[in-house]
C-alpha cells in the first residue's frame, strides 16, 4: 500500500475504532483512488485493495465539497 497516509495509518486506524464503537456503525476511510486505507468490521481485511462498490464513494469525492449527495 503506497499512499500518502501511509504514514499515519495506525492513527487513522485508532480514530475509526473509537467513532465505530461510539456509533456502532462500520467505518472506511480510502484515498482518492478509492484504495482503503483503513476500515472496521469485515473491511479490515480490505486494507489496501480498492473498494469494489464504490459509486456513493465516487459521487461523494467527486463532487470536493462537504455536502453529502441526494440518494433516489
Amino acid at each position: 500500500m503506497t499512499s500518502l497516509f501511509d504514514g499515519i495509518q495506525p492513527q487513522i486506524e485508532q480514530y475509526i475504532l473509537m467513532i465505530c464503537s461510539i456509533f456502532d456503525v462500520d467505518v472506511d476511510i480510502c484515498d482518492s483512488n478509492l484504495i482503503r486505507i483503513a476500515g472496521t468490521g469485515k473491511n479490515n481485511r480490505r486494507i489496501g485493495k480498492k473498494l469494489t462498490s464504490g459509486r456513493l464513494s465516487k459521487k461523494v469525492m467527486g463532487k470536493k465539497s462537504t455536502s453529502w449527495p441526494k440518494i433516489l
